[in-house]
């Protein structure tokens, strides 16, 4: 009797282990099922927010996968780079790559741990220039170049910050300083684009050298200076020749001094390389004096001959 309670206790005993060892099972059978219905929600969700351009709302789903349990690691963690990288958070993306090839070196995580860096420039490079277009179109031109000087450290084979460098120095007036500008960037780019904009900024160097020799020269002028003064004009002519300052300028000193023949030949010269209403005005007066210089000799010496033959006349009387 004692044998068959014992066997029969035993056998309660094995079917509640065995009834036990089942609901555990399909606990955990229950709680995998759970869980993989949780993880692939949380995956379908982060790759339908990611299409749709919602990037906050897949960074959050994604960081969700990733803490999840027997979670595709590779796979999560460049969708949430990808995530990443359209909110334009570059520098998350890359940690978030790097981290991974720490664990797992690939071609395929470093291709685009590569592509990354190369986005993360254009996308800094292009928003230095943009904050610099906002100060250039303010007149803010210092602080536009610190901003295009910030683009030229991120690219500095691009041609854009060194020509907007030279435009800001040439609106400041500090042609020398652009075209030093321009000439780095020739240096490392040999960009034709570059190469005009130095020819114009040249061109600007002259003219503003033309204009302080043509002051100086009117100085030497109001002084009495006439030398320095005719020295001064000679030079600006000769550095602009097409510029009608100088010639007027020379000119009427000419006139001053009554070399009218001079003036004249100067200014019909100045005539065939430019046409200006000053030009013309006084080579005009210039004309005019000459032909009055003229007559009046004629009339000197008129009365002259009429005085040395009132002369003669007079000793010829008996």
């Amino acid at each position: 009797m004692l044998q068959g309670f014992l066997k029969n206790n035993k056998k309660k005993v094995i079917i509640i282990l065995i009834i036990s060892i089942i609901l555990m099972v399909g606990a955990s059978v229950g709680n995998s099922y759970r869980i993989n219905k949780l993880y692939n929600k949380q995956t379908v969700m982060a790759k339908e927010y990611l299409k749709s351009g919602n990037y906050s709302q897949a960074i959050e789903y994604y960081e969700r996968a990733l803490t999840m349990k027997n979670s595709d690691k590779k796979s999560l963690s460049i969708g949430l780079a990808e995530a990443y990288i359209g909110n334009n958070e570059y520098d998350k993306a890359l940690e978030i790559l790097r981290g991974h090839y720490e664990i797992e070196s690939g071609n395929v995580i470093k291709e685009m741990i590569e592509e990354v860096t190369l986005k993360k420039a254009d996308y800094e490079y292009e928003r230095a220039i943009s904050s610099g277009d906002v100060y250039f179109s303010n007149e803010e031109y210092d602080k536009a170049i610190l901003e295009y000087e910030n683009a030229k450290k991120i690219k500095s084979k691009e041609v854009t910050a060194y020509n907007k460098i030279g435009l800001s120095y040439v609106n400041m007036k500090s042609y020398d300083l652009a075209k030093e500008e321009l000439l780095e960037g020739l240096t490392i780019t040999n960009n034709e684009e570059l190469m005009d904009a130095l020819k114009i900024v040249e061109t600007y160097i002259v003219e503003q050298k033309h204009e302080s020799i043509i002051t100086k020269a009117k100085e030497f002028v109001y002084q009495e200076n006439y030398e320095d003064a005719i020295s001064l004009f000679k030079e600006g002519i000769s550095l602009l020749p097409k510029d009608a300052e100088g010639y007027v300028g020379l000119a009427e000193i000419y006139i001053d001094q009554k070399k009218y023949d001079e003036a004249i030949n100067l200014l019909k010269g100045a005539k065939k390389l430019t046409y200006n209403e000053e030009i013309r005005r006084i080579l005009e007066k210039a004309l005019e004096l000459k032909e009055e210089e003229e007559k009046m000799k004629e009339a000197l010496e008129e009365l002259y001959n009429t005085l040395e033959s009132e002369k003669s006349r007079q000793f010829q009387l008996p």
